[in-house]
């Protein structure tokens, strides 16, 4: 910051605020008077000295004479009055963009403005582009909380500031969502505007707060956007973004909120968009195809956009069709922590035992009460929140009421099935007539391959499949709070 050891103040440039007011000239206000420093890189133009100001005005004899129209203010609010219309002359001569009251004080808030005495102003000009230097995130256990801490190097100073987005569902609290940059997804533009490296800031200041977050590894963070809008940020920068789910079951992301942006109208160098066919794809792009259903495009780097294919039929007319992309580092190998494969008995124990014991009284559970950390933490659809504890177990809750608990075998996509999650009497592999002799015949209605079972205030709904040898037993279940 530059610093300025000799302060003069022109009682001419004085005289000439007055003359101006004493003829009804008002200076124009646009230049704010601010309190405190701006939190960004700016260059400080002049400093002026309130006692410089008074004593040039005390040893002006034209001031004297000026009708000021401070009369009727005491010592303190002239004098003030005297500093803030010097600084405004100077600062409109000098082009400055902001001016600072600098006081006795590190903090010149209106808060405790009784306390500070005004010692001069300084004259800023414009806040120059600040340099992201670090980004720390830290995740609060149990309740699926991270707080980004976001620092900033100034020429003459470190800043920072910090944002807290949690998953859970808050009537008070608005979730901002921005309007998309574009909607073109190319090797200059990146993905509507973001761009592999982009950092953890730039994607939440251009996409808002993430529907939800996965932690795949030390080095490795699934972000959702909805559902037809992933990222993977290796080290809070961007890897790779898509357009489809490759992570997550299906049944899972059904949970998801609805992000309402029209992530799905991308259009690949802004020419190929969903439904387009091969023809026109080999029309517009330089591209091949490197497998059967994906198109690639290949930058200079190790950048790929993928085309995904699908094949559609109309009226016997078989042809493939664009329905999903893939932009990034797409070869990079992401590999989900073990960690996140295993299943946790205990957990299952204390989440069976807290839930039967809620249920003979009656009393409900809160997401605070369940001390088990989430692997994953998303914002749900009307209005709930879905925590994922492990790859078998997952809970819903209702403005941070359980409402819902979820068993299957995995939520993961291309995990083989772990036929051991047990949650009390019952357990995966479990056959039709092991449910009932658990159950009493008058409270389970079966419908195929599904069941429901009422217990108190809980509705079990249980879904059967064939295993490898042809009989029927239980794969995933789901219990319902009342």
């Amino acid at each position: 910051m530059k610093t300025i050891k000799f302060l003069t103040i022109s009682a001419l440039t004085i005289a000439s605020v007055f003359l101006s007011e004493a003829f009804g000239e008002k200076l124009s206000e646009s230049i704010p008077i601010l309190n405190d420093y701006p939190s960004c890189d700016y260059e400080v133009i002049k400093e002026i000295s309130l006692n410089d100001v008074i004593s040039q005005y005390a040893s002006s004899t034209e001031l004297k004479e000026l009708n000021l129209n401070v009369a009727d203010q005491d010592d303190d609010n002239s004098e003030l009055l005297l500093l803030k219309q010097t600084a405004l002359a100077d600062a409109k001569a000098l082009g400055a963009s902001h001016i600072v009251l600098i006081s006795n004080k590190k903090s010149s808030s209106a808060t405790n403005a009784a306390n500070h005495r005004i010692l001069g102003a300084a004259l800023l000009g414009n806040c120059k582009n600040n340099t992201l230097t670090k980004i720390d995130v830290e995740r609060s256990p149990l309740l699926g909380t991270t707080k980004v801490s976001l620092s900033y190097e100034f020429s003459s100073v470190t800043k920072g500031r910090e944002m807290t987005f949690d998953f859970a569902f808050n009537r008070e609290k608005k979730i901002k969502k921005p309007d998309l940059e574009n909607q073109v997804v190319s090797f200059e533009n990146g993905v509507f505007g973001l761009k592999v490296n982009d950092d953890l800031a730039v994607l939440l200041k251009k996409l808002g707060t993430p529907t939800a977050e996965l932690i795949l590894n030390k080095s490795d963070t699934l972000y959702a956007y909805g559902r037809n809008l992933w990222f993977v940020m290796r080290d809070n920068k961007v890897l790779s973004i898509q357009s489809d789910n490759s992570w997550l079951t299906n049944g899972l992301t059904n949970y998801f909120e609805f992000d309402e942006r029209p992530f799905l109208s991308w259009k690949i160098n802004g020419q190929i968009g969903i439904g387009d066919d091969m023809e026109t794809i080999k029309k517009r792009l330089d591209g091949s195809l490197i497998e059967k259903y994906t198109y690639r495009i290949r930058a200079e780097s190790d950048l790929f956009i993928d085309i995904r294919l699908t094949l559609q039929i109309v009226d016997n007319d078989m042809h493939y069709v664009v329905k999903n992309f893939a932009y990034g580092h797409i070869d990079k190998n992401i590999v989900i922590d073990s960690e996140l494969m295993k299943s946790k008995p205990s957990l299952f124990e204390r989440v069976y035992s807290d839930l039967t014991t809620a249920s003979k009284i009656l009393a409900p559970i809160t997401m605070d009460q369940v001390p088990f950390e989430p692997i994953l933490a998303s914002r749900g659809y009307e209005d709930k929140t879905l925590h994922v504890y492990d790859k078998n177990l997952a809970m819903v809750y209702s403005d941070s009421v359980l409402s819902k608990i979820l068993i299957g075998d995995t939520i993961f996509k291309d995990v083989p099935y772990n036929d051991n999650w047990v949650f009390g009497p019952l357990h995966s592999g479990l056959s039709e007539e092991g449910v009932k002799q658990l159950f009493d015949e008058e409270n389970i209605f079966a419908l195929g391959d599904y069941w429901e079972i009422y217990v108190d205030n809980l509705k079990y709904d249980l879904y059967f499949a064939k295993n490898g040898e042809g009989v029927t037993v239980l794969r995933e279940l789901e219990v319902e709070m009342f």
